[in-house]
């Protein structure tokens, strides 16, 4: 975010849901995703990190 070149003003309240989406909800939606389709392990560790460094 510190690189792009145009910043959007939002509320703290706005910014801090979006945190919690981007570092709760995300990972946790994945982490519910992979179960069902039997993710176990080091596979799922990198799949919890890999959307929370995607979003």
């Amino acid at each position: 975010m510190a690189m792009q070149d145009k910043m959007i003003e939002c509320s703290a309240k706005l910014a801090v849901v979006a945190m919690i989406l981007r570092f709760i909800v995300a990972p946790a939606t994945m982490a519910v995703g992979s179960f069902a389709v039997g993710l176990r392990g080091d596979i799922l560790h990198v799949a919890i990190i890999q959307v929370t460094k995607t979003y």
